[in-house]
């Protein structure tokens, strides 16, 4: 098989990459692999903007291309510059219906995706090359895991599993002076909330977050609030003491440097969580509807807050709207701060 994908046979990649924040982030490792193996193939990204501006600095790609708009026109012409390229390789890892509309126009050799059972919106059709089944004992991979079997399958070797997510000096004292400009002491412990998450299943309620940070400021951290919806923050009323809003201040490119002064940082199923996990910091991941065997950061520390045991809407909540959204319900600003407390270090304010 890794004949088939041999260093002179492959001489140009295209990535079709997933769409999400958090599923670019799991992608990194694999691109990682990617870059070093092939290091003399000229490997291009497609992406959309908010991806391209997380990977600008990222040094494992030699050209994006950005999805403007999510339109059949847009869909068309990056068909057409691909196939005016006709790239060697074309690796599908968002097996979506755009990115699979895509490779199917793409005109490229092969096209490698996933098979029929793992794929999504029938994207297997648009491939003609697929990866071996990912699916062990009806447990799903994570997808970091599942984004590495397609270096595998290449014969890329795996010798680690960073993100790369280091970040430009440029950003770092950017970040630093938003800090210092929201009354944000440096030399002093602080902790991130992250408020947000792009499917309304999977949020947490802000009066829920506004007593974790008030247990937290209580407990000597200062609080980041991080969001992009002011009406999040706004509907909450006063901040506790020693909390800090930075909502719509602070971007992709300066959230690794953000996070990276956090002791941790406590969101839900989201990007920014992603962002924090592969910057290195401990991140207190609150799950729902969502499985936390793919989806959970994938970085050392993480803990997982989940209460959704014995409800029986879960295996239907992608095809039917929740309109309660109990698992989510069930998670209690005490079984936050309880976990916290378990899991800080003995050097932390809450020791």
């Amino acid at each position: 098989m890794a004949n088939r994908y041999s260093k002179s046979r492959i001489r140009s990649i295209v990535v079709v990459f997933p769409s999400r924040i958090g599923n670019t982030i799991q992608a990194m490792p694999f691109l990682r692999a990617t870059r070093r193996h092939y290091s003399e193939s000229w490997i291009t990204l497609l992406v959309k903007k908010p991806q391209a501006d997380l990977l600008r600095h990222h040094g494992t790609y030699d050209d994006l291309i950005v999805f403007r708009r999510n339109t059949i026109w847009e869909i068309i012409r990056v068909s057409w510059i691909l196939r005016r390229r006709r790239y060697d390789l074309l690796i599908d890892l968002g097996g979506l219906l755009k990115g699979g509309l895509v490779t199917l126009l793409s005109g490229a050799k092969r096209k490698l995706g996933y098979n029929y059972g793992d794929s999504m919106d029938g994207t297997w059709v648009a491939t003609n090359q697929k990866i071996p089944p990912l699916m062990v004992r009806h447990r799903p991979k994570n997808n970091v895991d599942r984004y590495l079997a397609f270096a595998r399958h290449l014969g890329v070797p795996v010798s680690d599993r960073g993100y790369g997510l280091e970040g430009q000096p440029e950003d770092r004292d950017e970040a630093y002076e938003i800090l210092r400009a929201g009354g944000v002491d440096l030399d002093r412990p602080m902790v991130g909330l992250i408020l947000d998450s792009a499917r309304r299943r999977k949020l947490w309620q802000g009066t829920l977050f506004m007593e974790v940070a008030k247990g937290l400021s209580e407990d000597g951290y200062q609080v980041l609030i991080i969001s992009n919806h002011p009406e999040r923050v706004l509907q909450n009323g006063s901040l506790p003491p020693s909390c800090f809003d930075f909502t719509q201040k602070l971007n992709l490119r300066t959230l690794p440097p953000t996070f990276k002064k956090c002791s941790f940082v406590v969101g839900a199923d989201t990007g920014p969580l992603h962002v924090a996990g592969a910057s290195g910091t401990r991140a207190f991941a609150l799950f729902g509807p969502t499985n936390y065997l793919r989806y959970m950061p994938m970085a050392p520390g993480t803990v997982v807050i989940q209460r959704n045991r014995g409800l029986h809407c879960l295996r239907r909540s992608r095809r039917i709207p929740c309109l309660r959204h109990v698992c989510m319900e069930n998670i209690r600003p005490e079984h936050v701060l309880d976990a916290i407390h378990r899991h800080s270090p003995a050097s932390s304010p809450l020791n």
